[in-house]
This record gives structure tokens, sequence and C-alpha cells, in this order.
């Protein structure tokens, strides 16, 4: 049994959690076993369920330190991680995150003699200013020293986070792939785990399609656009109503009525979402615009979308653009967004800019409604959706070949030796 402590911040509606609780729920119990570490205390009920069905534990260091003096904060902080990770014996500890800072949490495994201290990139970027830049230049070449499993889930994502010593593999410039680990110490240390999704959810049915297009009002000749992810600044969603605002404005007729009619969908919620209602108004396209919210049912919601659009200003390998694919949606999607997601040859990258600079913003909107346009009138294209599964499963991103991807993985980074009793006494939140 290889037990394993996974660190995020914040177990909340996201990708990167939903990553991580893909690869829990396909991995053997009996072999592997997870427990997280939280540095919030609010976990949403239904993912502490699917945790504590699967005999996990969440651990909060906020439930656990709440003094308001910093230093005291600190101190005890750091007291309970050590003590947590001493009295739990864990084989491995985890970190998922988007920036080096999260990584220090590793000196705490290190110090309770964890042997597997790993760290995992989910991002290609993350704004923070200057002052947060450059901590995250400064531990990225520091944290060699508290850090020896390095993974991520795309190259550029590897490149952002891992210094170049770490990262660097001769003439392909190309990550590891999980299983394959380099003994040598020639070339790469990291090793690329994808991001992997239940494929056979998202499998494309005409009867899905045709069931979710009536529940959403839609008509014949409606062209549903979908985008999926917390309203968040780093989505870029404000370029998004640039872009259907230029639809509309091109598909009027002479007769001032338009022969496909476009509409918006925005799954998921976030901080942006009064502003992008406002921003709605302002355009006067708020009666294209829905905000579905939190979904459960994602996967036939993308069954009855027409298009996927993902205009980011950075990612690290959008789980979005998977699970948008395995359903057979033609995607537009930003130049920002590294290659390595695109699976089935259905997706288009084009430029973006934030929605602050109006007249190059307006101008790369025209090229998006350009694009989009186009698919529209390629309704052919739908007879291909049921394909788009089979294609992803080839490529390796169904979550149980990611799972048993990364169960290697661990087991020989753990091979190192473990120790002591399996069980500790820690007091899960």
């Amino acid at each position: 049994m290889i037990r394993t402590l996974q660190f995020k911040y914040a177990l909340k509606t996201d990708g990167v959690t939903a990553i991580m609780l893909n690869l829990y729920e396909n991995m053997d119990p009996g072999q592997v076993s997870f427990d997280f570490l939280v540095g919030d205390e609010k976990v949403p009920p239904e993912i502490r369920k699917r945790i504590e069905e699967r005999g996990g534990r969440i651990y909060s260091i906020a439930a656990a330190c709440r003094e308001k003096n910093r230093l005291a904060y600190t101190l005890h902080k750091v007291a309970f991680c050590y003590r947590l990770m001493r009295e739990n014996h864990y084989d491995l500890v985890h970190v998922h995150t988007e920036n080096a800072g999260r990584s220090l949490i590793l000196i705490f495994a290190g110090l309770a003699g964890v042997r597997g201290r790993i760290l995992h990139s989910h991002s290609a970027f993350t704004q923070s200013g200057k002052k947060g830049a450059r901590k995250q230049r400064i531990l990225k070449q520091l944290m060699p020293l508290w850090t020896n499993g390095y993974l991520t889930c795309s190259e550029e994502a590897a490149r952002w986070m891992f210094p170049k010593r770490i990262t660097k593999s001769g003439r392909s410039g190309k990550v590891a792939s999980a299983g394959r680990g380099n003994r040598s110490g020639k070339g790469s240390r990291v090793v690329m785990i994808p991001n992997g999704i239940r494929v056979d959810d998202f499998r494309f049915s005409e009867e899905v399609r045709e069931a979710v297009r009536r529940e959403l009002g839609a008509e014949e000749k409606d062209f549903l656009l979908c985008t999926v992810g917390r309203l968040a600044p780093e989505k870029n969603y404000g370029f998004l109503l640039l872009v259907l605002k230029e639809l509309i404005r091109r598909m009027k007729t002479s007769s001032g009525q338009e022969d496909i009619r476009f509409r918006l969908l925005f799954i998921g919620e976030g901080p942006e979402e009064t502003e992008l209602r406002k921003m709605a108004r302002e355009l006067e396209i708020e009666d294209r615009v829905c905000f579905l919210g939190n979904r459960n049912d994602v996967p036939g919601l993308l069954m009855g979308a027409d298009c996927f659009l993902l205009p980011s200003l950075f990612e690290g390998l959008p789980l979005v653009l998977v699970e948008a694919q395995a359903s057979g949606l033609p995607c537009v999607a930003s130049d920002r967004i590294t290659r390595q997601v695109e699976l089935t040859g259905q997706i288009t990258y084009l430029p973006v800019e934030e929605p602050s600079d109006e007249e190059a913003a307006g101008k790369l909107a025209q090229r998006w409604a350009r694009q989009i346009q186009a698919f529209s009138k390629d309704r052919e294209g739908e007879i291909w959706r049921p394909e788009g599964a089979i294609l992803v499963k080839e490529a390796g991103f169904d979550v149980a070949d990611a799972a048993r991807k990364l169960e290697r993985y661990y087991r020989a980074i753990s091979a190192k030796g473990r120790r002591g009793p399996r069980r500790g006494r820690g007091d899960a939140v």
C-alpha cells in the first residue's frame, strides 16, 4: 500500500480539483490511498462526499490554525503540517499547484521523513504582479532542494514551474512519459501525466443532444456556443461577448432577420459573473447569453452545443478542451494554449486580447467570428461527432490510463523505501 497526501490550497469546482478526483476514483484503494490537505477550510459537500466514500480524509490548515497573529499562525501551520505528515507515515506528498510558492509545503514533508515529495504543475502562468513574479523566479531555482518528483500536464506548464536543469531533455525539449524515469541523470526529470477524463461519459449521443436542446429551448436555427470554467479574469470571457456581438452583426440579412441565431452558454461560476452580465447588457446581447452556473451534466451540455470556445490568457492543459473534443465538438481556442491538447484535429487556434484593449480585441473578435461562422455553415461536421471519443481515448487521455501511469510513477518514486506503521492518528476535518 502506497500512502499519499494530496495538497491543493482549495478543493473547489475547478479543473485541477476535477483532475485530482478523477485520478483518485480510478486508482485501486487497496494499492494507493489518498488523504487531502487543504489550506482553505471550505470544501463543497459533493467533493467531501466523493473523497470520504472511498476512505480518504481531509485535513484543513485553516481549521487547525486560527491564530490572528501572523507569526503565531505560521509557527502553528509548520507544526501542524509536520505532525500530520510524521504521524501518518505518508510515502508521498503530492502538491498540485499553479505557482512555485506552494512547493514550500514539501519542506515540511522532508523534515517529517516523507520519501517522495512531488510537485505537479497545472498551469503555464499565473497573474501575480511583479512581487509574485520575482518570488516565482527565486523559488523555481530553489525548489529542487526540497522536491524530488516533478509532474506536469504539458511542456509549457513544466517550463513555467521548473528550472531548466530539471526540464532540459536533449534536443527534443520534451518531458518524459510516466513510467519511463531517467535513471542516468541525463535529460528531463519531469513526467507528464495526461489530464484524463471519463471518455465514455462524453461519447456523443444524438438522443442526449436533442433532450438537452429541448431543455435549453434551442430551435433548429440556434447555433449554441459553449464554454466551461470558472468565471475568472484569466479565462478572458469578456472577449467572447465581443465575438458574439460581431457574430450577430454579421448574420443579419438585408431584411434584418438571421439565418442562424447564435447563443452563448457560460457553464460555471466565479467572481467575474457580475461584470460579464453588465458587459452583455451594455453590448445589448443579454438575450443571447445564458449563465448556467455550476452543473453536474456537463457531458450532456457539450453534446447539445455546436461549438466550444476557450479564449484563456493562460492555461496548463485545459481539461475542458479534452472533454469538448471527446464529445466531438469543433473548438476555437486561444493561441496561448498548448498544442498538446489537440487530440482530434478539431481545434482552431486564434490570437486573443483582453477586452480592455478595445481596438485590438475588436479586430481579433472579427477573426474568431469568421471562424465560428464557417463552422456554423458546415453542419455535415455533426456526422463526425461520435469519432471524438475514440480519438481522445486512443491519445491516452482516458482517466483509467492516466491513473495507471500515475500509479506506476508513485511506485517508482516510493521504491526507495518505506517506514513505520501504516496508519496515524491525525484529526481529519
